[in-house]
């Protein structure tokens, strides 16, 4: 496994220039500095297009933010593509994560928050792997958490989140677990306790709610 740590990261050896098998972790120096995916802000740590780029697919797993420590606002802010299995990590308070624009991740999808709550104002898209949000999650535009790549992996997988689920403005988003044929679509928290969702579909194998729903 490999942890590269600094102010700011850039891979500029091309398309798949950057291998392993193992896990690489790509964090800031600083617990608390911003993350921003898909974009390059200049000024703080960001993965760009031309950096995703470079992950060769191969790696067990691309870890974004420091897993233990780690108190960083992290924002998909442009479209992203990972081709291996993906985590966010932004465990401590006051860590973030908002996810702007759409991110797909074939082999798979951890978000590990801190309880100040994922924004979804996005899609995640999986290829029949897994998306976990541990988090509370507020739901700022109609949304999808897709694990069967819009019907191109149709058997899917799980879906789950750990948090509580509210809309960003009662009554105005809707949110679409899609858990294909096969996977199971969790809600491990209330939805809509403090803000009702204009609308929660939910397509599945099965589905396990272990609280109430508004």
């Amino acid at each position: 496994n490999t942890v590269l740590r600094a102010t700011d990261i850039g891979f500029g050896g091309g398309a798949s220039s950057v291998t392993g098998t193992g896990t690489l972790e790509l964090s800031p120096v600083s617990a608390t500095a911003s993350i921003e995916i898909g974009q390059d802000d200049p000024g703080q740590f960001a993965l760009d297009a031309t950096d995703i780029a470079a992950l060769a697919d191969g790696f067990a797993g691309i870890v974004v933010g420091q897993p233990t420590t780690g108190a960083h606002a992290i924002t998909v802010g442009a479209a992203s593509t990972f081709t291996d299995p993906l985590t966010l990590e932004a465990p401590v308070a006051p860590g973030s994560v908002a996810i702007n624009a759409q991110l797909n991740a074939n082999e798979g999808v951890t978000i590990n928050g801190s309880g100040a709550t994922t924004t979804l104002a996005a899609d995640i898209v999986t290829a029949g792997a897994p998306i976990e949000i541990n988090d509370a999650v507020v739901v700022a535009a109609n949304v999808q958490l897709d694990t069967t790549n819009g019907g191109g992996s149709a058997g899917g997988a799980n879906v789950g989140i750990t948090g509580t689920t509210n809309d960003f403005a009662a009554g105005t988003n809707t949110l679409t677990l899609s858990a294909g044929t096969a996977g199971t679509a969790t809600l491990g928290n209330d939805v809509g306790d403090s803000a009702p969702l204009a609308a929660l579909t939910i397509n599945g194998a099965s589905v396990i709610e272990s609280v109430a729903t508004d």
